[in-house]
């Protein structure tokens, strides 16, 4: 997966003009390692990491970083991807923050006040 390879996908995600590409990250030499920070509309970030062959996302809320998959699970939305594959996790990811976007910033607003 080249730097270019991921710089297109996010192209492609970012038509969606509710998310804004805020930092990408590719080193080759380190195994490929990756980091996509996009912004959605100004309310959150997520982070999409892969970390040698392990690809994770956290969702970022004024410095609180919580793992996708906690947020997904308690709010039970599909969130089935292959965690081995980047390109998949950040697509499916990013649509279900689109498709949910009320109720994951509904969430995130009441456990950010609690």
């Amino acid at each position: 997966m080249s730097k270019e390879f991921i710089s297109e996908i996010m192209d492609t995600v970012s038509e969606n003009k509710s998310f804004k590409l805020v930092t990408l990250r590719y080193d080759e030499q380190a195994f490929g390692n990756t980091l996509v920070k996009i912004e959605f509309k100004n309310l959150f970030n997520v982070i999409f990491i892969k970390d040698r062959s392990k690809c994770f996302c956290e969702i970022d809320f004024n410095g609180r970083k919580y793992d996708s998959n906690d947020y997904f699970s308690a709010l039970k939305i599909d969130h089935d991807y292959d965690e081995d594959d980047f390109v998949s996790m950040v697509v499916s990811i990013t649509e279900n923050i689109e498709v949910n976007r009320n109720r994951i910033i509904d969430f995130i607003r009441k456990d950010y006040q609690s």
